[in-house]
């Protein structure tokens, strides 16, 4: 079969499939709605007048508005939180759940900085607990689905080693004046937290940018403040003191901290401390 062919008979199963669920769809309205040719005033078959289609539609969408079905209801997250739960908790949710309209709930247990609970993930006491929530989520008309592993594990075990596992690149920097040939070994990142996985990725040189290199203290702009008391001055004559408290702003009374430089000066990042 050429290539040609093969795509237009591609074409023509996406069409068809298309077609098909179109032709399923308006049947299920007629369905729904009636002879979808009949029209205003035309009789039925028991001799009374029905409504036009245009006229059916827009109450079966009104309706619908106003009472959605179950399919159109939202579903939310439930998160159980660390083994803390109970049978009582789990029929209240559903039922306070069921109340406001919702459709569906979503179990996540999660154990981030939380006490621990009696009922820990996987044990027979948690399939008890998952088994009592199915059996009242189905006794007040909702719907269940639950995460495929505890917390933010993504599906984690034993099985995944660390090379497949999740990670976060870490980064040092040396500089170095130069022209010069460097030989020497670069700084290792401190990652205690993630054990002793460990593997280089790169090493990466690049120069310097001037505006880079210039710091505050070279160019030493003039500092001032509305706050009554501090003293005003170039930077490097009062850095050493610059931890101030200011009262909060008004309309009458705003506050601010200001820096004079004496030409541009590109800074790459700036923060104040609260």
């Amino acid at each position: 079969m050429t290539e040609g062919k093969l795509m237009r008979r591609r074409d023509f199963i996406k069409t068809g499939a298309m077609g098909a669920g179109l032709l399923a769809s308006r049947q299920m309205l007629a369905s729904s709605l009636g002879n979808a040719n009949e029209s205003p005033g035309h009789p039925d078959s028991q001799g009374s007048r029905s409504m036009s289609y245009p006229a059916r539609l827009e109450d079966l969408l009104s309706k619908g508005f106003l009472t959605p079905p179950a399919t159109a209801k939202p579903h939310t997250w439930w998160h159980w939180m660390d083994g803390n739960v109970t049978k009582e908790g789990i029929t209240a949710d559903l039922e306070a759940m069921q109340r406001v309209g919702l459709g569906g709930v979503h179990i996540f247990n999660v154990s981030y900085q939380i006490p621990q609970g009696p009922i820990k993930y996987m044990t027979p006491g948690w399939f008890e607990m998952m088994h009592h929530a199915a059996q009242e989520a189905e006794r007040v008309g909702l719907e269940v689905g639950m995460m495929n592993c505890s917390g933010w594990s993504s599906s984690g075990g034993p099985w995944i080693t660390p090379e497949y596992g999740m990670q976060k690149v870490f980064c040092t920097e040396t500089r170095v004046k130069g022209p010069v040939s460097f030989n020497g070994m670069l700084a290792k990142a401190d990652v205690p937290k993630y054990g002793e996985y460990y593997r280089d990725i790169a090493v990466l040189a690049s120069k310097t940018s001037t505006s880079e290199l210039a710091t505050l203290h070279d160019a030493n702009p003039r500092f001032s403040t509305s706050e009554a008391g501090v003293k005003a001055g170039a930077f490097n004559d009062i850095a050493g003191s610059l931890a101030i408290e200011m009262s909060p702003p008004s309309d009458a009374k705003p506050q601010f901290i200001l820096f004079e430089f004496g030409k541009p000066f590109s800074a790459r990042s700036f923060s104040i401390n609260f």
